[in-house]
């Protein structure tokens, strides 16, 4: 065989040979490309039941937490429902003589019980361990519905609750002494309003010349029922010092305590 013969017969081996190895090169790849699709999609399945059985998982827990924020929703408004019913309570129980006295200039004050003896008995009349006593919460119901209450909204209403207290004493012991005075110059007063009443509110009521009482509730029950909304709507609201609230009912107890203590009724 000459030359370019054997070239001619060992380059078409050579070519046979490659063409081999890259054929058989290709089904080893597919092999390989074949078992790891296998590994990749067995993965894939696992990563996809994991994902159904956490997404279930998160659709039972959301499912509760609506469920129990629903649960907890009404709660808070049922106790707003109840805490007003009570200032209304509180509100109905406001003897007649303080809003005769509301009336008064207070210029009018100093003599007003010399000139009007009727109103000095029906002043006489007030007691405040009576009040206090019709406006109690027997039965604890504004305790059982305290974790509902934002603390702005519990001092709100103890401040409600003293501030009528403080009047009834200031005026029965007025009325004991034949003078009438402003409750505004009450220092007692003044500090009860001030746990709900900023500086500007405080003057606005330092001035009052006539209507001090009603100008007080009203702005409180307003405060309250602003509160209330807060509330209603989901709001987060002003959380006030701790320890204001507690003065605050410290204060409303010893009222009660020294109203039960002096007796300034003749009933």
């Amino acid at each position: 065989m000459e030359l370019p013969e054997l070239l001619v017969y060992f380059g078409g081996v050579q070519l046979t040979i490659q063409a081999l190895f890259a054929f058989l090169g290709k089904i080893w790849i597919n092999r390989i490309h074949e078992k790891d699709k296998a590994i990749y999609l067995r993965e894939l399945e696992k990563i996809r039941h994991e994902f159904e059985a956490n997404k279930n998982a998160i659709q039972t827990l959301s499912a509760a937490q609506v469920s129990n924020n629903s649960l907890i929703y009404q709660r808070r408004i049922n106790s707003c429902e109840t805490l007003w019913g009570d200032i209304i309570h509180i509100r109905s129980n406001i003897p007649a003589a303080i809003f005769i006295y509301d009336v008064l200039l207070n210029d009018e004050l100093p003599s007003a019980l010399d000139k009007s003896p009727q109103l000095q008995v029906k002043l006489k009349e007030l007691n405040l361990g009576n009040f206090l006593e019709r406006i109690s919460d027997q039965n604890g119901d504004l305790e059982l519905i305290r974790p509902f209450l934002s603390n702005k909204l519990w001092i709100l209403y103890f401040t409600y609750r003293a501030f009528i207290a403080r009047t009834i004493y200031l005026l029965a012991g007025h009325a004991q002494d034949n003078r009438l005075l402003p409750i505004q110059e009450d220092s007692g007063i003044l500090k009860i309003l001030g746990y709900a009443f900023d500086s500007k509110a405080l003057e606005d009521f330092r001035g009052q010349q006539i209507g001090r009482v009603q100008f007080a509730e009203r702005r409180l029950a307003s405060m309250i029922l602003t509160e209330i909304d807060v509330i209603i709507q989901n709001r987060e609201g002003y959380s006030m010092n701790l320890e204001a609230y507690l003065e605050t009912a410290k204060i409303v107890n010893e009222l009660s305590n020294h109203g039960n203590k002096n007796k300034v009724t003749t009933r």
